[in-house]
């Protein structure tokens, strides 16, 4: 008498068919589409912090709703970057994995305008730049024409963290030549390069935020705060990108965005920053944004009244979640569970044997011919004996 597999059992022995389907082939029933803002230049975006996106597998195509003759080529990750360094002037993108974050590297011909609202290569450019030693940590201000990511020279300061009673640094220009922005309210995108480069693992650490105040007077502002580089990982010994969305902007006074003379650049800290030298801040720029659209594949595969996620649930059992197949390749897919998750469940053969031998049966090929595509990234390896990476226990299997 062979011995009943219980019903937490066999919805494992699913879910693991899932996963091992979903490592062999993008699957059009997983095919969802997003717009984000482009910015003009700006060629990196976090897949989940711009983009929004907290399912990704792998992409389709980037789209310009408002311009059907624009075609974006997807190409490697080398040929891309090689193409950014050159400034080419084409449409292209790829996907990359980089400090364990998707990034999206995209060139487009076609974005909308870009200001220089401050270049960052002197003290005197446009107005004056200078630290504020009185409420702030920030050391007395200098050009530096040797270390910087745009123009001549970037601006400089050390940290000195006895000089106030708050735990930030800032350097600041009232009297810039006023400019109207009245055109980028709650849509426009300010970026920057703040160099980290001389600060310490511990130091680095105690970064909470940087921040950005414009307005038309030291009184009368908007500020924005973000608490990482735009990649979403750590600050870095080096260069980071920072990104300000106007929309996410809070208000002291009355700001007059028609008549902007006033930027403040901020580094906030816990109280455990120590002296630190060499801090830079480099090419100030504001963006409005062009709306383009990702079409991507979802690593979610199971529908719950519209609401998706990647497996069925193991500890209970929700009638209401449904696999994201056609009817059509629904028996096929039954026949891969039984034939193949049995075999995970028995530890018969390793996960690449397993997955050579799914891809050779009919019921495979079928689901490939009506929805499959072909994985154009590469993903790491996946073990299948086990638990199983559920939506609920979240272990690999």
């Amino acid at each position: 008498m062979g011995v009943r597999v219980s019903q937490t059992e066999r919805v494992r022995l699913i879910n693991q068919t899932i996963q091992l389907l979903q490592s062999s082939m993008n699957l059009d029933t997983t095919k969802r589409i997003i717009t984000f803002d482009y910015l003009s230049d700006e060629s990196d975006y976090s897949v989940v912090n711009d983009l929004g996106i907290d399912d990704f597998k792998d992409a389709k195509a980037i789209r310009d709703p408002n311009n059907a003759y624009e075609r974006f080529d997807p190409e490697d990750e080398e040929t891309v970057d090689e193409f950014i360094k050159e400034g080419r002037v084409t449409n292209v993108y790829c996907v990359e994995e980089r400090d364990n974050t998707d990034i999206l590297r995209l060139i487009y011909r076609n974005g909308n305008t870009r200001l220089t609202l401050a270049a960052l290569n002197s003290l005197t450019e446009d107005g004056t730049w200078a630290s504020d030693a009185s409420t702030s940590d920030a050391g007395t201000l200098a050009a530096n024409a040797d270390r910087f990511k745009k123009g001549s020279g970037s601006l400089e300061f050390d940290i000195d963290v006895s000089q106030s009673v708050n735990n930030k640094a800032s350097i600041r220009n009232t009297t810039l030549t006023t400019v109207d922005l009245s055109g980028y309210q709650n849509i426009g995108h300010f970026r920057s390069w703040l160099d980290l480069q001389q600060l310490t693992a511990a130091q680095l650490a105690t970064i909470s935020s940087a921040e950005i105040r414009f307005g038309s007077s030291s009184s009368a502002y908007g500020a924005v705060t973000v608490t990482t580089p735009i990649n979403g990982g750590t600050w870095k010994a080096g260069w980071n990108r920072v990104s300000w969305d106007w929309a996410d902007v809070s208000e002291t006074g009355s700001p007059d965005y028609t008549a902007v003379d006033y930027v403040e650049l901020i580094l906030n800290y816990s109280a455990s920053m120590t002296d630190a030298n060499n801090v830079k801040w480099d090419d100030l720029v504001v963006i409005l944004p062009r709306e383009l659209e990702m079409v991507y594949f979802s690593q979610y595969m199971v529908s719950v009244s519209g609401t998706l996620q990647e497996e069925f649930t193991i500890t209970t059992i929700n009638t209401a979640e449904t696999l994201l197949l056609p009817t059509a390749n629904r028996d096929d897919f039954v026949h891969l569970c039984a034939v193949y998750g049995f075999q995970q469940m028995k530890h018969e053969g390793s996960q690449a044997d397993l997955k050579q031998k799914m891809q050779a049966d009919d019921a495979f090929k079928r689901i490939f011919a009506n929805v499959g595509h072909r994985i154009t990234r590469e993903k790491p390896s996946i073990m299948v004996h086990g638990n199983s990476a559920g939506r609920i226990e979240r272990r690999m299997w």
